[in-house]
Protein backbone atom coordinates (compact mmCIF):
# COMPACT_ATOMS: atom_id res chain seq x y z
CA UNK A 1 0.00 0.00 0.00
CA UNK A 2 2.79 2.32 0.73
CA UNK A 3 4.20 1.78 -2.42
CA UNK A 4 1.23 3.09 -4.45
CA UNK A 5 1.82 6.18 -2.30
CA UNK A 6 5.52 6.40 -3.17
CA UNK A 7 5.02 5.75 -6.96
CA UNK A 8 2.14 8.41 -7.14
CA UNK A 9 3.51 10.95 -5.19
CA UNK A 10 7.12 10.72 -7.54
CA UNK A 11 4.67 11.74 -10.25
CA UNK A 12 2.39 14.29 -8.50
CA UNK A 13 4.46 17.37 -9.35
CA UNK A 14 5.59 15.81 -12.37
CA UNK A 15 8.97 17.76 -11.84
CA UNK A 16 7.05 21.09 -12.96
CA UNK A 17 9.20 22.64 -9.69
CA UNK A 18 12.21 21.49 -10.97
CA UNK A 19 11.63 22.07 -14.35
CA UNK A 20 11.15 26.69 -13.77
CA UNK A 21 14.62 26.18 -11.73
CA UNK A 22 16.53 24.83 -14.26
CA UNK A 23 14.66 27.01 -17.21
CA UNK A 24 17.42 29.57 -18.28
CA UNK A 25 14.41 32.35 -18.63
CA UNK A 26 11.63 31.97 -16.54
CA UNK A 27 8.02 33.98 -17.73
CA UNK A 28 4.97 34.46 -16.48
CA UNK A 29 2.87 31.98 -19.03
CA UNK A 30 5.55 29.10 -17.91
CA UNK A 31 5.23 29.61 -14.51
CA UNK A 32 1.48 29.51 -14.66
CA UNK A 33 2.26 26.49 -16.69
CA UNK A 34 3.88 24.74 -14.71
CA UNK A 35 1.23 25.01 -11.64
CA UNK A 36 -1.41 24.46 -13.68
CA UNK A 37 0.20 21.18 -15.00
CA UNK A 38 0.61 20.30 -10.99
CA UNK A 39 -2.55 21.01 -10.12
CA UNK A 40 -3.87 18.85 -13.34
CA UNK A 41 -1.74 15.61 -12.33
CA UNK A 42 -1.69 15.98 -8.19
CA UNK A 43 -5.50 17.01 -7.74
CA UNK A 44 -6.32 14.19 -10.08
CA UNK A 45 -4.35 11.81 -8.12
CA UNK A 46 -5.42 13.28 -4.74
CA UNK A 47 -9.04 12.06 -5.85
CA UNK A 48 -8.07 9.04 -7.00
CA UNK A 49 -6.31 8.31 -4.02
CA UNK A 50 -9.53 9.62 -2.13
CA UNK A 51 -12.19 7.41 -3.69
CA UNK A 52 -10.12 4.12 -4.49
CA UNK A 53 -8.86 4.01 -0.86
CA UNK A 54 -11.41 1.64 0.07
CA UNK A 55 -11.29 -0.61 -2.63
CA UNK A 56 -7.07 -0.74 -2.08
CA UNK A 57 -8.60 -1.53 1.64
CA UNK A 58 -10.09 -4.53 0.45
CA UNK A 59 -7.60 -5.67 -2.02
CA UNK A 60 -5.38 -5.72 1.36
CA UNK A 61 -7.74 -6.73 3.77
CA UNK A 62 -6.88 -3.79 6.04
CA UNK A 63 -9.69 -1.44 6.77
CA UNK A 64 -7.62 1.02 8.07
CA UNK A 65 -5.88 1.89 4.65
CA UNK A 66 -9.21 3.52 3.88
CA UNK A 67 -9.02 6.22 6.49
CA UNK A 68 -5.44 6.20 6.06
CA UNK A 69 -5.51 7.06 2.39
CA UNK A 70 -7.48 9.85 2.76
CA UNK A 71 -6.00 11.39 5.20
CA UNK A 72 -2.64 11.12 2.91
CA UNK A 73 -4.79 12.35 -0.19
CA UNK A 74 -4.84 15.81 1.46
CA UNK A 75 -1.28 16.80 0.79
CA UNK A 76 -1.92 16.51 -2.85
CA UNK A 77 -4.26 19.28 -3.24
CA UNK A 78 -1.80 21.41 -1.80
CA UNK A 79 1.18 20.42 -2.86
CA UNK A 80 1.43 22.21 -6.00
CA UNK A 81 1.89 25.44 -4.43
CA UNK A 82 5.04 24.84 -2.04
CA UNK A 83 6.51 23.49 -5.37
CA UNK A 84 6.02 26.47 -7.55
CA UNK A 85 6.73 28.64 -4.70
CA UNK A 86 9.58 26.93 -3.24
CA UNK A 87 11.26 26.53 -7.05
CA UNK A 88 10.83 30.58 -7.63
CA UNK A 89 12.73 30.93 -4.66
CA UNK A 90 15.38 28.66 -5.25
CA UNK A 91 15.90 30.66 -8.58
CA UNK A 92 16.27 33.82 -6.53
CA UNK A 93 18.45 31.77 -4.10
CA UNK A 94 16.16 32.75 -1.75
CA UNK A 95 17.02 29.87 0.72
CA UNK A 96 16.12 31.62 4.23
CA UNK A 97 12.31 31.37 3.14
CA UNK A 98 12.77 27.56 1.89
CA UNK A 99 14.75 26.65 4.70
CA UNK A 100 11.39 28.61 6.95
CA UNK A 101 8.99 26.61 4.73
CA UNK A 102 10.68 22.52 5.31
CA UNK A 103 11.45 23.47 9.28
CA UNK A 104 8.00 24.91 10.20
CA UNK A 105 6.82 21.96 8.08
CA UNK A 106 8.81 19.80 9.99
CA UNK A 107 8.52 20.64 13.63
CA UNK A 108 4.31 20.91 13.15
CA UNK A 109 4.40 17.52 11.41
CA UNK A 110 6.87 15.78 14.16
CA UNK A 111 4.81 17.35 16.89
CA UNK A 112 1.48 16.44 15.21
CA UNK A 113 2.72 12.75 14.98
CA UNK A 114 4.10 12.67 18.17
CA UNK A 115 1.07 14.40 20.65
CA UNK A 116 -1.19 11.83 18.43
CA UNK A 117 0.75 8.55 18.96
CA UNK A 118 0.54 9.72 23.11
CA UNK A 119 -3.12 10.38 22.75
CA UNK A 120 -3.29 6.59 21.01
CA UNK A 121 -3.87 7.08 17.91
CA UNK A 122 -1.77 4.66 16.58
CA UNK A 123 -0.13 4.20 13.15
CA UNK A 124 -2.78 7.28 11.98
CA UNK A 125 -0.95 9.26 13.97
CA UNK A 126 1.90 9.69 11.27
CA UNK A 127 -0.82 9.98 8.72
CA UNK A 128 -2.15 12.83 10.11
CA UNK A 129 1.50 14.53 10.92
CA UNK A 130 2.52 14.00 7.42
CA UNK A 131 -0.52 15.74 6.21
CA UNK A 132 -0.30 18.27 9.06
CA UNK A 133 3.44 19.32 7.79
CA UNK A 134 2.65 19.86 4.60
CA UNK A 135 -0.48 21.74 5.51
CA UNK A 136 2.01 24.18 7.56
CA UNK A 137 4.58 23.93 5.07
CA UNK A 138 1.74 25.52 2.50
CA UNK A 139 0.45 28.52 5.19
CA UNK A 140 4.37 29.23 5.11
CA UNK A 141 4.91 28.95 0.86
CA UNK A 142 1.91 31.49 0.56
CA UNK A 143 3.09 33.71 3.28
CA UNK A 144 6.58 33.90 1.56
CA UNK A 145 4.75 33.61 -2.15
CA UNK A 146 7.60 35.46 -4.40
CA UNK A 147 6.62 38.57 -5.55
CA UNK A 148 5.42 38.50 -9.20
CA UNK A 149 4.72 35.27 -9.42
CA UNK A 150 1.16 34.28 -10.56
CA UNK A 151 -1.28 32.50 -8.30
CA UNK A 152 -3.27 31.80 -11.14
CA UNK A 153 -2.83 28.77 -13.47
CA UNK A 154 -2.95 28.48 -16.87
CA UNK A 155 -3.46 24.80 -19.29
CA UNK A 156 -1.25 26.63 -22.16
CA UNK A 157 2.58 25.36 -22.41
CA UNK A 158 2.43 22.17 -20.29
CA UNK A 159 3.83 19.97 -23.10
CA UNK A 160 7.52 21.07 -22.35
CA UNK A 161 6.84 21.20 -18.50
CA UNK A 162 5.20 17.26 -18.99
CA UNK A 163 8.20 16.17 -20.97
CA UNK A 164 10.72 17.52 -18.82
CA UNK A 165 8.49 16.23 -16.03
CA UNK A 166 8.09 12.60 -16.84
CA UNK A 167 12.13 12.21 -17.19
CA UNK A 168 12.79 13.68 -13.80
CA UNK A 169 10.35 11.54 -12.36
CA UNK A 170 10.82 8.20 -14.07
CA UNK A 171 14.61 9.41 -12.73
CA UNK A 172 13.80 9.27 -9.21
CA UNK A 173 10.79 6.96 -8.92
CA UNK A 174 13.83 4.20 -10.41
CA UNK A 175 16.12 5.56 -7.58
CA UNK A 176 13.35 5.15 -4.87
CA UNK A 177 12.46 1.55 -5.94
CA UNK A 178 15.92 0.27 -5.67
CA UNK A 179 16.14 1.48 -2.45
CA UNK A 180 13.01 0.35 -1.08
CA UNK A 181 13.56 -3.56 -2.67
CA UNK A 182 17.13 -3.26 -1.60
CA UNK A 183 15.82 -2.45 1.81
CA UNK A 184 13.32 -5.07 1.59
CA UNK A 185 15.19 -8.34 0.22
CA UNK A 186 18.23 -7.62 3.21
CA UNK A 187 15.65 -7.02 5.95
CA UNK A 188 13.65 -10.39 5.00
CA UNK A 189 17.07 -11.99 5.06
CA UNK A 190 17.70 -10.41 8.84
CA UNK A 191 20.86 -8.67 6.96
CA UNK A 192 20.05 -5.16 8.91
CA UNK A 193 23.42 -3.95 8.95
CA UNK A 194 23.98 -4.62 5.16
CA UNK A 195 20.14 -3.08 4.55
CA UNK A 196 21.10 -0.16 6.16
CA UNK A 197 24.92 -0.54 4.18
CA UNK A 198 23.31 -0.38 0.92
CA UNK A 199 20.66 2.09 1.74
CA UNK A 200 23.41 4.50 2.86
CA UNK A 201 25.13 3.81 -0.14
CA UNK A 202 22.27 4.61 -2.69
CA UNK A 203 21.11 7.62 -0.33
CA UNK A 204 24.65 8.71 -1.64
CA UNK A 205 24.10 7.86 -5.39
CA UNK A 206 23.46 11.49 -6.99
CA UNK A 207 19.87 11.97 -8.41
CA UNK A 208 18.17 14.58 -10.98
CA UNK A 209 18.89 17.82 -9.02
CA UNK A 210 16.82 21.30 -9.84
CA UNK A 211 19.92 23.50 -9.33
CA UNK A 212 22.43 21.68 -11.48
CA UNK A 213 22.06 23.71 -14.50
CA UNK A 214 21.25 26.73 -12.06
CA UNK A 215 24.93 26.40 -10.47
Amino acid sequence: ASAIVMIMGEFRLLGAGSYLVREKEVTIIKIRASLGLSILISWGMGIAIYFFSERVALFYQLPPVESIFKILSISFFIAPFISISSAILSRSFAFKSIFYIKVIGAIFGSVSSISLIYLGYSFYSLAWGHSISVIASFFMAIFLWPKDTPFIPALGGMKKVALFGIYTSISNLSHNILNSLAKAIFTSLKLFSVSFAISAVLASVPRISPLTKVL
